[in-house]
C-alpha cells in the first residue's frame, strides 16, 4: 500500500475511535409481543433529531440522549412503531414490544446506487438480498451467493464460463454481464478482492424504470452492492465470523474415455496398417506413445515379442485417470475468517473489518490468500445537517498457479491430451518419465549431444513450478452531505479506485520450460561445436496490469409535499475517467538470486536444433496496451407520491463518452423511464378483501450497453517484425465508425405486489416485455478494403417474460416453518440481423450464441436430421431431399437454414428455487432446491476423427456398432476404417446427440443452531450461531438419461459437493 494510502486509512481509524460521550445514557430490549423473542435491527431513533441507534441480535440498545425530555420512534420492518416519551433518565432499562403488522412489502429501503428509496415508492423492478440471507451460503465468491435468491437472475456455466443473465441476455457481440455497482459507484475492479462478509444488502435492478439512471451500461441488469456502515447513537458491536470448507476432489471419470485396453488395441491395429511408418523419419522428431515406441523396438530386433507383450498388457491396466487423481489433485479447503467493529456517537458513526481468506484449490499447487481491509466513517456537524463521510477499501491477493493443469504431448497430430495409458509415477511413487515434445529414444539421448536434460517428467515439474500472480485493490471514497433545507439536500461525492495484478512465471534452468526452449534454439556449427542463442539460465516472465479510475459526482436531493402528494426527485452530473495499462515483458538468461538477465537477438531467425529446415524468431512475449475510458452523464429521477396510494415515477439520463462515434455524442438522445404505481389495498372497497396489501405497477423506458471492445476510432494491431521484411506492421481489426452507439434496450413491465390479510404469504408478480436495438455484431466488409469483417450496430432482439416470488408462512409456534418459492419464465429471440450464415454454423455452434437467426432464441441448438444407423455397416444415416442417405458431405451442403431440425434453446426457459426454513428453540433448517426447464443441451461422443489422428476418444467407443442388429439398441457409428471427417462432423452434430436439459436439483442444506446468550463477567457473547453447509448435493430428476449433468455436458468435471462448518458471533 502507498504512504499515501497508509496515511488516510490511520487518520480514518483514528478518527472513528475518538467519540464523544454523555451521562444521559438510555438503555432497554425490544422484544416480539406475541412470542417475547427478541428483536433485532430494530430503529431506535429521538424524535425530530439525528440521534439514533439499532437494537443488538439480543434485541439489546442502548444510546447518549443530550437533552430531556425526548420522545423515542422505534421502528422495525414487519412491526408497528411505538412512540416511547422520556421525561428524564429511567431507572431501569426499557421493556419495549412490539406488535408485527398486518403487512410488509412496502417498508423495505431500497438502494439504486443514486438515493435511499422506501419500497412504496418504486415503480420500477427489483429484487433485495439482506445480510441475513446473502450470508446463508458459504462462499468466497460474492456473486455466487445469490444464485437461487433472486427472482429472473440465472447463472449460465455450460462451457466453463460463470456467467449470469438477468431476464435473458440482451445483447449478441456486446458485454452481457450486468453492471456491478458498489457503495453508489460502478466497480471496476476484480470481484473476486471483495470481502461478502463486508456486504449490508444486495439490491438487483431488472427493469428500465429501475436500472437507467445508469444509462448506457445499464442495459442487462444492474446488481447494487451495499456494504456495512455504523450507525449514529449505537453502541460499539463487534462480529466475528468463521468457517471451513471441504470439497471432494474432481470426478475424473465423469467423461466416459476410451479405455487404455482399446486404445493400444486400436494402435497395434493402426501399426500393423504401417499408420506410423511415414512418421519414423519425421524431421520434427515428434513424439510416439510408448507403445508405438515398443512396436518399433520388437519390429527392430532390439527387444523380444514376449518382452514387448508383456510391457503392451501391462500398460492396458493403466489408467491415466488414477495416477492424476492420486498426485495432481486433492480435497479443496477453504477457510474464511472475518472480524468487523461498528458503531457511533451522536456525531460520527463507523465501520471497521478485516478478512482473511486461504483457499486451497482441488489442482495441487493452486492456493489463494486474500485479505482485506473495510473502514467507513462518517462524522457529523451542526446537528449532522453537514456530512463528511470517507472510506478505504483495501484487498490484497496473491495466488500460486503451480498445478500443471492438462497434460499433454506433441504427437504427429499436433498437442494432444496424454494418453491414456500414461504412468505418472512407479509402484514406489517415484515420477517418470512421460512423452512431451519428441521421441522418447530422441531426448534421451540429449546430454550425450552436449544438450541438456530432454525428458520430461510430470510429477517434479509440478515441484519445480515458480507462478506466483499478487494483486491489490484499493477504493478511497469521500462525501460531503448538507441540508440546506429541511426539503433540500447537496451532495458531492468522489471516489478513486485502482486496481494492479503482477504476474510473475520463473522457469527455472531445471525446468522442461526452459530446458525445452534452450535446445530447440541451440546452433551447430562446422565443427560440431554448439552455441546457445537462449543463454543457459532460468527464464523470467512478467506482466503488469493496472486498472486506474476517478469518478466525481454532483447532486441534488429534494424531498417536501408539493400540492398534494409528496415530491423526491434527484439531479445531478458526473464525469468517471478510467485507464487500463498492460504490460508482458520476458529476461531469458535469469539469476533468481542476483535478478540478473541476459540479452538476446529477437530479431534474428534461428535454424531449429530439431529440424534445421524451419526457421525460427525467440519469443520475446512482450506486449503492452493502454486503454482510456472517459464518461460525462447528467442525470435526474424524480417520484411524485399521492396519498401514499399513487406514485408516477420519471427518470432521464444523458451519457457521452470517447467509446460512441462523433454523430451519437453531438445528438446527446437521453435514455429514460416512466412508471406508476397505484396501492389497490388502500382503496375503500378493498376493506374486506384477502389482501392486506395489493399494489399494481407499470414502467417504461430505456436502457443501454457499452462494449468496451469497439471503438469509434481505426483499432489497429501492431506486431514487431514481419517474416519477410523483418519491418514492423500493423493489422487494422475495426474501420472508424462515427456513428457508433450504444446498444438500447427498451423494456415495458407490470407489477402485482401482494399479502395477505392474516400476513402467512405474499409476494410479487411481475410481466415485461423488451426490445434490444442497435445491438453489436459482425458483418462482412468488402474484401478491397484488406478488412474481412466489422462491428457494428446490426442487430435487434425481442422478448417478454415473468417473474414470480412467494413467501410462505406455513406453521407458527414452537415450530416456524416458512417456504420461499422463486418462479422464472424468459423467453427471446432475434428479430433482425444484417448478415445471413450458412446452415452449418448453426448446426455446428456449439451453443454459444455466436450466430442469430432471426425468428429463433439468440441461444439455441439446431442439428442435422439422424435417420438411425445403417443395418449392414453401422454408418450414420441423415436426410438428403427427403430421402434416407449416407452422402454427409452433400447433406452438409445443401442443407438449409430452415431444414436444419430446432430442438429448442439451449439455455433455461423456466428457472426458480424453493428454500424451506424449519425452525424450533433455535434449530433452524434450510434446504434449496432449484430447477431449471425448457431447454436443450449436445452431448458429446466418440469423433472417429480424432482417434484417426492418434487422439483419446470419447468413451462411446465401446457403445459403438459392431454388428447387424445393433442398431437397435445403439446410435453409436461404426468405426469406419479410416478417417472420414464428413461422417464424424455429421455425426457429433446430429439430432442423435441431443438431449433435453430439464432438471431438478437439491443445491444445499444449512443445519445451525443458535444461542442468544453464552459467556458471563466481560466477555458475554450474543447471538452465537454455530452452522454446518453443504452444498452441490446433486441432482434429484432430470429427462436425460445420460449419466451427466445437463447444466455441465462437455465440462471434464462437474461441481463438487463441499461441506462448510462455520461459527459466528457478536460481543
Amino acid at each position: 500500500m502507498s504512504r499515501k494510502s497508509t496515511f488516510i486509512l490511520g487518520m480514518l481509524v483514528l478518527g472513528i475511535v475518538h467519540q464523544g460521550v454523555s451521562q444521559n445514557k438510555v438503555s432497554g430490549r425490544i422484544t416480539d409481543v406475541s412470542n417475547s423473542q427478541p428483536v433485532s435491527n430494530a430503529l431506535i431513533k429521538v424524535l425530530d433529531s439525528d440521534t439514533g441507534t439499532a437494537s443488538d441480535s439480543l434485541g439489546f440498545f442502548s444510546l447518549v440522549v443530550m437533552e430531556l425530555p425526548v420522545t423515542l420512534h422505534i421502528s422495525h420492518v414487519g412491526y408497528d412503531p411505538v412512540y416511547w416519551p422520556l421525561a428524564g433518565v429511567p431507572k431501569n432499562p426499557l421493556e419495549v414490544r412490539l406488535q408485527k403488522r398486518t403487512h410488509t412489502l412496502n417498508e423495505v429501503v431500497i438502494s439504486t446506487g443514486y438515493q435511499q428509496i422506501p419500497r412504496e415508492r418504486m415503480t420500477g423492478s427489483f429484487s433485495q438480498v439482506n445480510h441475513e440471507l446473502f450470508n446463508r451460503r458459504v462462499s468466497p465468491d460474492l456473486l455466487a451467493r445469490l444464485e437461487d435468491v433472486v427472482p429472473g437472475l440465472v447463472f449460465n456455466r455450460r462451457h466453463g464460463a460463470n456467467n449470469i443473465s438477468i431476464r435473458g441476455r440482451n445483447t449478441i457481440n456486446g458485454d452481457g454481464q450486468p453492471l456491478i455497482v458498489v457503495d453508489n459507484f460502478p466497480f471496476e475492479g476484480d470481484l473476486s478482492s471483495l470481502n461478502p462478509n463486508d456486504i449490508e444488502n444486495v439490491t438487483v435492478l431488472r427493469d428500465a424504470a429501475a436500472s437507467s439512471i445508469w444509462g448506457a451500461r445499464a442495459g442487462n441488469g444492474v446488481i447494487v452492492i451495499t456494504t456495512r456502515k455504523g450507525s449514529y447513537q449505537q453502541a460499539p458491536v463487534i462480529t466475528f465470523n468463521a468457517n471451513v470448507t471441504v470439497s471432494e476432489k474432481p470426478d475424473f471419470y465423469y467423461q466416459p474415455q476410451m479405455s487404455s485396453s482399446d486404445y493400444i488395441d486400436w494402435e497395434q491395429y493402426m501399426f500393423q496398417r504401417g499408420y506410423y511408418n511415414s512418421f519414423l523419419n519425421n524431421a520434427n522428431k515428434v513424439a510416439f506413445t510408448p507403445v508405438v515406441e515398443l512396436l518399433f523396438q520388437q519390429k527392430s530386433g532390439q527387444i523380444s515379442d514376449d518382452a514387448a507383450m508383456r510391457q503392451i498388457e501391462a500398460m492396458k491396466n493403466y489408467d491415466v485417470r488414477r495416477d492424476m487423481e492420486k498426485y495432481l489433485y486433492q480435497n479443496g479447503l477453504n477457510s474464511q475468517y472475518s472480524l468487523a467493529l461498528s458503531g457511533g456517537s451522536a456525531h460520527q458513526k463507523y465501520a471497521l473489518s478485516v478478512g482473511y481468506d486461504r483457499i486451497l484449490a482441488a489442482a495441487v499447487g493452486d492456493e489463494r490468500e486474500r485479505l482485506t481491509l473495510n473502514a467507513n466513517h462518517t462524522y457529523g456537524l451542526f446537528n449532522n445537517r453537514l456530512e463528511l463521510t470517507t472510506g478505504v477499501y483495501y484487498a490484497s491477493q496473491t495466488q500460486d498457479r503451480n498445478s500443471p493443469g492438462q497434460l499433454t504431448y506433441t504427437s504427429i497430430r499436433g498437442v494432444q491430451p496424454l494418453y491414456p495409458y500414461g504412468r505418472l509415477a512407479d509402484d514406489q511413487g517415484k515420477a517418470l518419465i512421460t512423452a512431451k515434445n519428441h521421441r522418447l529414444p530422441y531426448a534421451k539421448q540429449a546430454l550425450e549431444n552436449g544438450l541438456l536434460d530432454w525428458t520430461y517428467k510430470p510429477l517434479e515439474e509440478m515441484e519445480k513450478s515458480d507462478k506466483t500472480t499478487q494483486g491489490q485493490e484499493i477504493r478511497l471514497r469521500a462525501a460531503v452531505t448538507y441540508k440546506v433545507f429541511p426539503f433540500l439536500k447537496t451532495e458531492v461525492s468522489y471516489l478513486y479506485q485502482s486496481s494492479s495484478a503482477s504476474l510473475r512465471d520463473y522457469y527455472g534452468l531445471d525446468t522442461y520450460y526452459t530446458r525445452d526452449l534452450i535446445n530447440t534454439y541451440t546452433q551447430k556449427g562446422a565443427d560440431n561445436g554448439l552455441t546457445f542463442p537462449i543463454p543457459k539460465g532460468g527464464i523470467l516472465d512478467r506482466g503488469q496490469s493496472t486498472v486506474a479510475g476517478h469518478s466525481l459526482r454532483g447532486q441534488l436531493n429534494f424531498s417536501k409535499k408539493v400540492g398534494i402528494g409528496e415530491l423526491d426527485a434527484i439531479s445531478g452530473a458526473e464525469l468517471r475517467d478510467h485507464h487500463t495499462e498492460r504490460m508482458n515483458s520476458r529476461w531469458y538468461g535469469y539469476d533468481d538470486e542476483y535478478a540478473t538477465a541476459v540479452q538476446v537477438d529477437y530479431t534474428r531467425y534461428f535454424p531449429s536444433y530439431v529440424n534445421p529446415g524451419t526457421s525460427l524468431l525467440i519469443p520475446s512475449n512482450a506486449s503492452q496496451a493502454y486503454l482510456i475510458d472517459r464518461y460525462l452523464s447528467y442525470y435526474a429521477n424524480a417520484g411524485y407520491s399521492i396519498k401514499k396510494k399513487y406514485v408516477l415515477s420519471a427518470s432521464a439520463r444523458l451519457d457521452q463518452s470517447n467509446l460512441f462515434g462523433v454523430k451519437t455524442n453531438q445528438k446527446g438522445v437521453p435514455l429514460w423511464s416512466g412508471g406508476l404505481a397505484w396501492v389497490v389495498s388502500s382503496e375503500e372497497f378493498m376493506k374486506d378483501a384477502p389482501f392486506s396489501y395489493l399494489r399494481l405497477r407499470a414502467t417504461y423506458g430505456s436502457s443501454g450497453n457499452v462494449n468496451k471492445s469497439l471503438s469509434a476510432k481505426t483499432t489497429a494491431a501492431f506486431s514487431p517484425t514481419d517474416f519477410f521484411s523483418l519491418l514492423p506492421y500493423a493489422t487494422i481489426q475495426n474501420p472508424p465508425n462515427p456513428t457508433l452507439r450504444w446498444e438500447k434496450v427498451k423494456m415495458l413491465n407490470f407489477g402485482l405486489d401482494f399479502e395477505s390479510r392474516n400476513g402467512r404469504f405474499g409476494g410479487s408478480l411481475e410481466y415485461y416485455r423488451k426490445r434490444g436495438l442497435d445491438l453489436f455484431g459482425q458483418v462482412p466488409y468488402p474484401p478491397s478494403t484488406g478488412i474481412s469483417t466489422f462491428s457494428g450496430n446490426v442487430a435487434e432482439t425481442g422478448g417478454h417474460g415473468m417473474d414470480l416470488s412467494v413467501n410462505i408462512k406455513a406453521a407458527r409456534g414452537s415450530v416456524q416453518w416458512d417456504v420461499f418459492t422463486l418462479f422464472s419464465y424468459v423467453s427471446d429471440k432475434v428479430t433482425d440481423f444484417k448478415v445471413e450464415y450458412p446452415a452449418r454454423n448453426f448446426a455446428q455452434s456449439n451453443e454459444t450464441g455466436g450466430y442469430a437467426l432471426v425468428g429463433k432464441p439468440q441461444y439455441a441448438l439446431y442439428s442435422y436430421d439422424f435417420a438411425g444407423l445403417d443395418p449392414e455397416n453401422g454408418d450414420p444415416l441423415g436426410y438428403l431431399d427427403g430421402e434416407v442417405s449416407n452422402q454427409w458431405g452433400k447433406i452438409m451442403q445443401t442443407t438449409a437454414v430452415e431444414q436444419l431440425r430446432y430442438h429448442g434453446p439451449a439455455r433455461p426457459v423456466v428457472y426458480g428455487a424453493i428454500r424451506n426454513n424449519l425452525s424450533w428453540k433455535g434449530i433452524t433448517l434450510s434446504a434449496n432446491l432449484s430447477y431449471r426447464l425448457g431447454y436443450y443441451f449436445r452431448r458429446s461422443s466418440v469423433s472417429y476423427t480424432s482417434l484417426w489422428q492418434g487422439l483419446p476418444v470419447h468413451g462411446d467407443y465401446e457403445k459403438r456398432w459392431r454388428q447387424p442388429g445393433d442398431e437397435q439398441f445403439t446410435s453409436v457409428p461404426s468405426d469406419p476404417g479410416g478417417p472420414n471427417s464428413n461422417r464424424t462432423t455429421f455425426y457429433l452434430f446430429s439430432s442423435a446427440l441431443i438431449d433435453r436439459a430439464d432438471h431438478f436439483r437439491l443445491q444445499d442444506v444449512q443445519l445451525s443452531y443458535t444461542v442468544n446468550k453464552l459467556g458471563t463477567g466481560t466477555l458475554k457473547l450474543q447471538n452465537t450461531q454455530v452452522y454446518v453447509y453443504a452444498n452441490n448435493l446433486g441432482i434429484l430428476w432430470k429427462a436425460t438419461k445420460a449419466h451427466l449433468d445437463p447444466d455441465y455436458p462437455v465440462s471434464n468435471f462437474p461441481p463438487q459437493r463441499s461441506l462448510a462448518l462455520g461459527i459466528r458471533f457478536n460481543f
